[in-house]
């Protein structure tokens, strides 16, 4: 059940979806910490300056797909680039987009582009409904913990974010309030 809590325009949902959200994320820190115990060599610091990625898992729960661009900007840490796109996001609202940037920071002897991650991290959206006349821009702020491979020229990572957003009542749901991001990106390292 949804329950909102109004303030000044703005809607917070909390319970949308964190029951099937917590049993997911629980899973994806089991995964992260027994692979990440048998993966040997990740500590070397990455050959690779950058990674492109896609994470489609988002969709599965009403979530954009992610666009990501990382670059390395020290020994242990990168810049993350991220492009939302959200077809559909409340069967009412014809698209919406959104932009956002991540500081990550390579932590328990990881280096930049491989291994363990937490980051500050925060979006800007964008939601336009040409039937109903109206535009919508909501943001929201968190952070995320992830774990990166590259094998060869590709990269995988599961991520798993947190994040508390804010808009106006017309916003879809899922994003103004607390709310989780579980996601698993591939893509190509260069």
């Amino acid at each position: 059940m949804l329950e909102k809590i109004t303030v000044m325009k703005f809607r917070i949902a909390i319970g949308t979806i964190v029951p099937k959200i917590f049993a997911l994320s629980v899973a994806l820190i089991l995964f992260i910490s027994i692979s990440g115990s048998r993966v040997y060599g990740q500590a070397r610091p990455s050959p690779m300056e950058n990674v492109i990625s896609v994470d489609p898992l988002p969709l599965a729960y009403s979530y954009p797909l992610i666009l990501q661009y990382e670059y390395k900007a020290g020994p242990v840490e990168s810049w993350m680039f991220r492009f939302n796109i959200w077809p559909n996001p409340d069967n009412i609202t014809s698209l919406g987009f959104g932009i956002g940037a991540a500081y990550r920071f390579y932590i328990m002897d990881s280096r930049a582009l491989t291994g363990l991650c937490a980051a500050p991290a925060a979006n800007i959206w964008f939601f336009r409904q040409p039937q109903l006349g109206y535009s919508e821009i909501a943001f929201d702020i968190g952070g995320d913990i992830a774990y990166k491979w590259i094998f060869d020229d590709f990269a995988i990572e599961p991520l798993f974010g947190f994040r508390i957003g804010f808009g106006p009542l017309n916003t879809p749901p899922n994003l103004t309030g607390a709310h989780v991001l579980i996601g698993f990106a591939g893509g190509y390292a260069f």
